[in-house]
């Protein structure tokens, strides 16, 4: 089964960059339905939007994804129907309950970088004024140090100091590509 992104290649480029990544199997597409169908009782059509609200508007549902892995939930004692207004509405069964308690590990890690735009660039906004902050804190206490008393011993001490940070920041920038 296929799950895919909207729009065009550029952005599935630009999804990339973010980190966000699409569902990688089908069974972790049918996980994210029975975390869904846990939240609230809903329609197909229902489940198919939360899924691309969830995923910033960079996964869109298919029809013929979702329907059969809502058979197989159903099927599996998952997930019951209930018809309401001439829909089928799914809801998740006590045995639904049980996989998904089974499987926290995995439900945990199941929306990490399923991200839109809007929460990475809110991420981005805190982390740079986290590294704002850390920087102006730098900036004064070198300038504490500069201010005081400064002996030789005390300037290669803050050299060392700020040269192991920027090696520590240069390899953890360097491991996380």
């Amino acid at each position: 089964m296929t799950c895919g992104f909207t729009g065009s290649r550029r952005h599935s480029r630009w999804a990339d960059m973010m980190g966000w990544r699409p569902f990688a199997t089908s069974g972790e597409l049918r996980l994210a339905l029975l975390v869904l169908i846990r939240e609230e009782a809903a329609t197909g059509l229902r489940l198919m939007q939360k899924l691309e609200e969830r995923a910033g508007g960079y996964y869109r549902a298919h029809a013929q994804t979702i329907y059969p892995l809502l058979q197989q939930l159903e099927d599996e004692g998952l997930a019951a129907v209930e018809l309401q207004e001439g829909r089928r509405v799914y809801r998740i069964t006590e045995t639904g309950l049980q996989e998904l308690a089974r499987r926290a590990a995995e439900v945990e890690d199941l929306w990490r970088g399923r991200r839109g735009p809007r929460e990475w660039y809110r991420d981005l906004d805190a982390a740079a004024g986290e590294v704002r902050d850390a920087t102006e804190r730098l900036v004064r206490g070198v300038r504490r140090t500069l201010s005081d008393e400064m002996s030789t011993a005390r300037l290669t001490r803050l050299r060392e100091i700020l040269g192991r940070a920027m090696r520590d920041l240069d390899n953890e920038f360097r491991n996380s590509r």
